[in-house]
């Protein structure tokens, strides 16, 4: 009967370990020293207002530690019907590959204007775990 009860609990929790952890940042957040495990996600959410030319871009110093997952996604909020001009979050989502420490940076700026700094540039100093 012990066997049996210890088995079931090793497979209930069996599911808690594999699972990564997930953290969760926004502008607020900028220049805070993230730690994470190998396997963890990390989104990122940017406001952006597309309209204006402007458009947030991933600069990585090691990108064979943190992986892209996928294109970057735009959210809008709910809006007036009509009503142009309405900015929104631009989404982006990581998994942590290998330890080491890297700098993960975003910069806002138009793509078409080479030569031209960035109006704005957010960055986060990552350190990756095993």
């Amino acid at each position: 009967m012990r066997a049996f009860l210890s088995a079931v609990l090793f497979l209930a929790l069996l599911p808690v370990a594999v699972m990564a952890n997930r953290l969760d940042l926004t502008e607020g957040d900028a220049g805070k020293n993230l730690i994470l495990r190998q396997g963890d996600q990390l989104t990122v959410t940017l406001s952006t207002n597309p309209t204006t030319g402007y458009s947030w871009s991933v600069l990585c110093t090691s990108p064979g530690l943190l992986q892209q997952c996928g294109e970057s996604s735009f959210k809008q909020p709910r809006h007036r019907p009509g009503k142009v001009g309405v900015g929104g979050e631009q989404i982006w989502k990581f998994r942590a590959l290998a330890s080491g420490e890297m700098i993960l940076r975003f910069s806002y700026a138009r793509s078409w204007e080479h030569g031209v700094a960035p109006v704005r540039m957010i960055e986060w100093p990552v350190t990756i775990r095993k």
